[in-house]
């Protein structure tokens, strides 16, 4: 019975038009703002409808200090696997 009026209201909706979809996009490191769009093998796109308008996620210095606090975080929860282990 849901299934049936489920299935009319999403045909409803897309006939309408308003039926939402998300487009995958893969940034691309260090070309800001172009992106990859998935399963398309054409030229990138320019995503002007980012939260990282400034770029600032591509910044070298941004990326060292994101990659250095993983890092360590990474190292202990390794050793705390294997103490917890023992």
């Amino acid at each position: 019975m849901y299934q049936a009026l489920l299935r009319q209201q999403l045909e409803t909706l897309k006939s309408s038009n308003q039926y939402r979809t998300f487009t995958t996009l893969s940034r691309i490191c260090g070309q800001y703002p172009l992106a990859k769009l998935e399963g398309r093998d054409h030229e990138p796109v320019i995503v002007w409808c980012s939260n990282d308008y400034l770029g600032m996620s591509q910044h070298p210095v941004v990326r060292e200090q994101m990659l250095g606090g993983v890092s360590p975080l990474n190292e202990r929860m390794g050793t705390d696997l294997v103490v917890g282990l023992s």
